[in-house]
């Protein structure tokens, strides 16, 4: 009875898993029978169980029957893992995309009996690459060189240039490598990859000077001589729209890519799924109960697997994320669909981490749900990754003031809101730059420029309250919003105040220098206006203010819609 119930258990864990699942027999030819197969792999591929027991020539048609042969063969021959991607027709007769991992398992005579082969659709994947690519390119228009990131990421990181040379790292890239980071500056990134991952390295880091986004998995020697499995990413380093380096990411995994000891019983097979690869995998009973943990718990929260057992799966969440994810999960087990969740789990050593879950409610042949299989994957780094991006797509990172994107709309909704009525009687916008600054660019450099710049924003920065927002167009050009305007002499008084705090020179480096502004003012106070016309008015101000000899401000009072 115990050993039917642990056979239950990993089948029903093995039918829960959403990527495809095979177990073939290897008979001596080699030739291969098909000997199990989960859900998933019946639903992608038409499949079902009255292939048990037959073999690849007499389910597949002729070409891909051969495709498999080759690929069983030489796994069988290699005696190792390998992996291989292909296309294939779904029963929608869809094109989709996988990615096959074979694993050998062998007798006492080291023959090979059983191959367990994990396939994942990996179409969802490339597709979403794709639009990755294009919301990166928008994401790092801001961006200097990340330099934040070397400091405080948990994960190695190094700076290459065009030509493979190392230009710098961070502690974690040289805790791994063994190396100082003075040590390996200026050699070429080859020298430390091994012979064999030559190749596909050079191959991704050319796609990554063309400006794609690129993982992949190597390993280098370490200055101790030793080998040390990497997943990598490289990152075009992307300035002004243009490539100017790349940055190689990456986290030791050897660990994790050590070869799994034979396996020759059927629970050891249960176990190449469960430990193998950076996931959680919890089976929960119907009351929330959690009945089987992985053992990566350890890695990836810091605790033993043990520990969770027997406890409600929602105990080591954040209390602001349980409502949701109790609300989204009994949704799920309500409509026999899986759902995708991301929420805070507590680690033992770092405290909450982002995590992202899989679950999939199971029931029985009566159609009673039984029991739920969550997958489980840490995010935290996605994450934090993401909201650097997103600060430096809104953010200039000279003055570190809101820039043109942000301002744009910010200044669309101010004007959508005073139209609307859900704002004061007036709103304001102020366009002002620096007084004769291409000759102060010219003759001191544009550190010098650079300099004045910041310098200048933090001095009318100083003169707005806390709901005014000012932000730097780009060059010299800055606009302040204001929608919490009452009357029209309270933009003089702001204008004064701006005007004043500039009489007092700046320092600059060793030396002091005047530096005015000229200010160009429009304010609406009738609801038909357009963000474009308040602008050009302001800039319109702006330019009178110029002629009438600068370091002072005009006001135009905008009345009505006007696009010209």
């Amino acid at each position: 009875m115990r050993q039917d119930s642990i056979k239950y258990d990993q089948q029903m864990i093995m039918n829960g898993i959403q990527d495809m699942l095979f177990i073939i027999d290897v008979k001596p030819g080699p030739s291969f029978y098909y000997n199990f197969l989960n859900l998933a792999a019946m639903e992608g591929t038409g499949l079902s169980e009255k292939v048990i027991g037959k073999s690849f020539r007499e389910v597949n048609a002729e070409s891909k029957a051969n495709l498999l042969e080759k690929k069983y063969s030489f796994t069988c021959k290699e005696k190792r893992v390998t992996t291989y991607e292909d296309s294939f027709l779904s029963v929608n007769n869809e094109t989709l995309y996988s990615k096959t991992t074979l694993t050998p398992l062998f007798n006492k005579n080291n023959e090979c009996t059983t191959i367990v082969a994990v396939v994942k659709d990996i179409t969802t994947e490339k597709k979403a690459k794709q639009e990755a690519d294009k919301s990166r390119k928008k994401l790092l228009e801001s961006n200097q060189r990340y330099q934040s990131l070397y400091a405080y990421n948990l994960d190695a990181i190094v700076s290459v240039d065009f030509d493979g040379k190392i230009l710098n790292g961070n502690a974690a890239a040289s805790s791994i490598t063994g190396y100082d980071i003075v040590e390996i500056q200026g050699k070429s990134y080859y020298e430390f990859v091994i012979q064999e991952d030559i190749p596909k390295v050079e191959e991704h880091f050319n796609e990554a000077l063309n400006g794609n986004f690129q993982e992949l998995h190597l390993a280098i020697k370490s200055k101790s001589g030793k080998e040390i499995k990497l997943m990598l990413k490289f990152n075009p380093i992307i300035i002004n729209t243009e490539v100017t380096g790349v940055y190689s990411i990456f986290k030791d995994i050897t660990e994790q890519e050590q070869t799994l000891d034979k396996l020759r019983q059927s629970d050891e097979r249960f176990h190449i799924i469960s430990e193998h690869g950076h996931i959680l995998i919890t089976l929960l009973d119907k009351n929330g109960i959690i009945k089987y943990v992985s053992p990566s718990y350890q890695e990836i929260l810091g605790y033993n697997f043990e520990e969770y057992k027997e406890k409600l799966f929602l105990h080591n969440t954040h209390p602001e994320d349980r409502p949701k994810l109790n609300e989204q999960i009994l949704q799920s087990i309500k409509q026999g669909k899986s759902c995708t969740l991301k929420f805070r789990q507590q680690h033992r050593t770092r405290g909450w981490i982002w995590t992202e879950i899989s679950a999939d409610p199971i029931f029985n042949d009566e159609g009673s749900f039984v029991q739920m299989m969550v997958l489980t994957r840490d995010i935290t780094m996605q994450r934090e990754y993401e909201k650097r991006l997103e600060y430096l797509a809104m953010y200039d990172s000279l003055t570190e003031l809101p820039n043109r994107r942000y301002f744009n709309e910010h200044l669309e909704k101010m004007v959508k809101d005073f139209n609307q009525g859900e704002s004061s009687a007036m709103i304001s916008l102020f366009v002002l730059d620096i007084d004769r600054f291409k000759d102060i660019n010219d003759n001191l450099g544009h550190d010098t420029g650079d300099a004045i710049i910041k310098k200048f924003a933090q001095r009318v920065l100083a003169c707005l309250k806390q709901n005014q927002v000012i932000a730097r167009l780009g060059g010299d050009e800055f606009a302040i919003m204001i929608s919490d305007c009452k009357e029209k002499n309270e933009m003089i008084m702001l204008a004064n105040r701006i005007v004043d705090a500039l009489q007092e020179p700046l320092k600059i480096f060793d030396i002091s220098l005047q530096v005015t502004s000229s200010i160009g003012i429009a304010t609406a106070n009738a609801p038909t206006i357009t963000e474009y016309c308040l602008y050009k008015q302001a800039d319109l101000a702006l330019y009178e203010a110029k002629r009438a000899g600068k370091n002072t401000f005009k006001i135009k009072e905008v009345s009505e819609m006007k696009e010209g």
